[in-house]
């Protein structure tokens, strides 16, 4: 069934944008006249929005699906080859005619290709913290939130990438820091195994203990201090079999060089690269002077890991 209250502000665009009236042109006319958005997120209508509707092919009638395939293990959405997806050319009664439709379609802007190029080591990682929008660049960042909104930009200026990226480099170099190790520890593969028969043995003997105690075999002052003794032992080889797997996954060579090389080449490293950016989970800026850097929330070896499709495990 059609919303008739939607479906009128739906052409409403669309005759909007025949009248060769900009993106910007139609936000504010939307947001002055107080016209409820298509999300209950938000209040406001941006470009994108607009955008979005003058696209849509489910207004003349369309559904197209199965363009995407979930990646098992990666998680993310892969694009389906055009001849497996599923097209409906009469799923929905039609809000807009297809000659009116295809005539939006003539004028629209075509979208360009986003190249992630070593001079947008930053892209999917740096944010408006006020509007939470992706800061573009140019020579510095700076953020589109007028363009978007009709609005007041959220800060004047932009962010120069010099100062950003020498506090990311510096940043970014603490955190992989504390997980190069002291080039003495030296672990095998059997040292795992021997470890981890170590801690079994340990357990066992902490159960034989509760069965003395159980039996009356053990009062419960004794029971307690060899209990703690234990358990402070088995503390010690947990502690102990981490390390032991760090190192090892360190030292394992993947492709042309182990983990720690590359921690090690990033940590000497005076330039911050793409790599580096792995480490990054999100840049929040304030304004043309303030921001606020925020690491991954894993070790940097998982990150790193990840990264290299090697399973660690810690």
């Amino acid at each position: 069934m059609i919303d008739e209250e939607k479906a009128e502000i739906v052409r409403k665009i669309f005759s909007l944008y025949l009248e060769k009236k900009r993106y910007i042109d139609i936000v504010r006319f939307l947001n002055e006249n107080q016209i409820s958005t298509p999300s209950s997120r938000t209040s406001k209508w941006v470009s994108g929005t607009v955008r979005g509707i003058l696209k849509n092919e489910q207004y003349i009638g369309k559904r197209v699906s199965l363009t995407h395939y979930k990646d098992p293990k990666t998680k993310k959405n892969i694009p389906n080859d055009k001849s497996e997806w599923y097209i409906n050319e009469n799923a929905f009664p039609p809000i807009i005619s297809r000659e009116m439709f295809e005539k939006v379609q003539k004028i629209l802007p075509k979208s360009k290709k986003v190249s992630i190029s070593g001079s947008q080591i930053m892209a999917q990682k740096i944010y408006c913290a006020v509007c939470d929008r992706a800061l573009h660049k140019n020579k510095n960042f700076y953020c589109r939130s007028s363009y978007h909104t009709g609005e007041k930009p959220c800060f004047q200026g932009s962010l120069k990438c010099e100062v950003l990226y020498k506090d990311v480099l510096k940043k970014v170099k603490e955190f992989i820091l504390s997980d190069i190790p002291d080039s003495r520890l030296q672990f095998s593969f059997s040292d795992i195994a021997r470890i981890e028969s170590e801690i079994t043995l340990l357990k066992e003997k902490k159960a034989e203990i509760f069965e003395h105690l159980f039996n009356g075999d053990m009062n419960q002052k004794e029971f307690e201090k060899k209990n703690i003794t234990i358990s402070s032992q088995i503390a010690e080889k947990q502690n102990e079999l981490k390390i032991c797997r760090k190192t090892v996954v360190l030292n394992t060579k993947c492709g042309s060089e182990r983990p720690l090389d590359t921690l090690k080449r990033l940590y000497g490293s005076d330039e911050l690269t793409r790599e580096h950016m792995h480490f990054v989970k999100r840049i929040n800026v304030f304004d043309s002077e303030h921001f606020e850097i925020i690491m991954q929330s894993e070790s940097p070896l998982a990150v790193l890991c990840k990264n290299m499709d090697i399973y660690e495990e810690v």
